[in-house]
């Protein structure tokens, strides 16, 4: 029992040693995933808030994303990028174009219109 305790240590401290630290461009992108998916919830909060049926919302946003978007592609090369789901790809890493900076404006300004469309759809609502 000592033994294949020794060995499964050994084992452990191999595992541990080949890991590498990760490299900046890592951390990078780790924190631009993070940016992007944050954005996404402030997004899927507001529209949750202007769309009062979950199951609405949650249908009407995969609609947006698998028909509009793609659709959009089909008929104007290259407008899907701008939309929020190509801003949110590009924010996340995963296209060159249009740059992160760009990305991170256009995801910004969809999540404030959604956000406040939301606010002002509750401050119209009858609570009760």
């Amino acid at each position: 029992m000592q033994r294949a305790s020794g060995r499964a240590k050994k084992q452990a401290r191999a595992a541990v040693a080949s890991f590498a630290a990760p490299t900046p461009v890592l951390v990078v992108v780790a924190l631009l995933v993070l940016a992007a998916a944050a954005l996404w919830a402030a997004l899927g909060v507001g529209i949750g808030a202007l769309v009062r049926n979950q199951v609405g919302a949650l249908v009407g946003l995969c609609a947006w994303m698998f028909l509009v978007e793609s659709i959009s592609s089909s008929f104007v090369p290259g407008f899907g990028r701008l939309m929020p789901g190509g801003a949110g790809i590009a924010l996340a890493g995963n296209t060159d174009k249009p740059s992160i900076i760009v990305a991170a404006a256009l995801l910004v300004l969809y999540t404030a219109a959604a956000a406040a469309g939301g606010w002002f759809a509750t401050l119209q609502r009858d609570v009760a």
